[in-house]
């Protein structure tokens, strides 16, 4: 296994994540006032899917009633 797809996403970090609608990327930060364009909180229903997850992982998050499903592309910081 590559080095790189061992590190886990946590706060702070820059994720490159696939949706249905292409790719986004987005920094999980910790408090909600820090939430902003391209910011997700992780009391979010996305930043509760991806916290710990890894480069390759595939989430589904339920958002107004309908499953979705993200993987993880890439993870900085």
């Amino acid at each position: 296994m590559n080095i790189k797809n061992k590190r886990q996403i946590d706060i702070g970090c820059q994720v490159k994540i696939e949706t249905p609608k292409g790719e986004k990327i987005y920094t999980l930060v910790n408090n909600l006032d820090q939430s902003a364009d391209g910011k997700i909180t992780k009391l979010s229903p996305i930043g509760q899917a991806i916290i710990g997850k890894c480069i390759g992982d595939k989430v589904k998050v339920n958002i107004n009633s309908n499953l979705i499903e993200y993987k993880i592309l890439d993870i900085r910081g």
